[in-house]
Formats: C-alpha cells, structure tokens, sequence
C-alpha cells in the first residue's frame, strides 16, 4: 500500500476547496438569476441545487476528517518508529520558529 504525502493530502484539500468555491460561485450566480423568477418550479431548483452543495460540502469535510486523521496516524507511526529523529525534528523546529518569533 502506497504512503501519501501530507503535502499530497492538502494538495487534494485545495483542490477540493478550489472546487467548492467554484460551486458555491455558480450557485451564487444562480440565485442572482432565480431572484426575478417567482415560480415554484424555480424555487425547488434552488433548493435541489443547495442540496447537492450542502452534501459536498460535507463529503469534503469527511475527506478532510479523514486524511487529517490517517496524517495524525502517519506522524505517530514515524514518532514511534524513530523517536530519536523525530525529537531532534521536533527542537529544530522550535528552534526555528522560536527565532523566527525573536525578531522584531
């Protein structure tokens, strides 16, 4: 079984998001259209149209719970595997974002 990335995993996340905006975009759009309209027919479009958003939103949301939770698994995997390295990795970069924070 293949290892993904975290940066593969949140390279996905943004494609995700880049996608849902588009969405939520044309959804915008549409309501701006369906605003004159006063029909029923029209209204439950919307709503359909809100529907099928709302249940991608929550599917990207699941997907995102999942990768963030098998990132989590990952790091432990490694931590407890070399625990040596993953201290070291660890100072360094509190020492490094600790110097970062130094500077005024």
């Amino acid at each position: 079984m293949a290892t993904r990335q975290p940066a593969d995993d949140i390279e996905a996340l943004k494609n995700d998001l880049a996608a849902l905006r588009k969405d939520i975009g044309a959804l915008a759009k549409t309501v701006g259209e369906q605003t004159s309209a006063t029909s029923d027919d029209a209204m439950n479009a919307l709503r359909e149209k809100i529907a099928a958003l709302r249940s991608e939103l929550e599917g990207a949301a699941r997907t995102a719970r999942e990768r963030g939770a098998e990132g989590v698994a990952t790091v432990e995997r490694h931590i407890e595997q070399k625990p040596l390295q993953s201290m070291l990795i660890a100072l360094g970069a509190g020492l490094l974002i600790g110097k970062l924070l130094d500077r005024r």
